[in-house]
């Protein structure tokens, strides 16, 4: 989301800014990604049938997700920003 540059908190009042969760940040790019039929996490084989459906729930839900694994297994699929969803 692209907002006007402000310096002052109170500028970012007055330009009606209104600040969002994580959540919501997820739940409205990942919406954007389905409308635009977009591939939702570029990098991950083989859960498209399985795994990838319950985390676009999740995420669609507001859930709160967890994620376990091994360490640096598949690092740059983790990442919500290598998913294309934050920042």
């Amino acid at each position: 989301m692209n907002h006007p540059k402000a310096m002052s908190v109170g500028q970012l009042k007055e330009m009606g800014y209104k600040p969002s969760s994580v959540k919501d940040e997820l739940r409205r790019n990942l919406i954007q990604k389905l409308k635009k039929k977009e591939e939702l996490f570029p990098g991950i084989i083989g859960y498209r049938d399985t795994v990838i459906p319950q985390i676009v729930n999740g995420i669609l839900s507001k859930h709160d997700l967890l994620f376990l694994g091994f360490a640096r297994a598949g690092e740059d699929a983790n990442s919500a920003h290598a998913a294309g969803f934050a920042g």
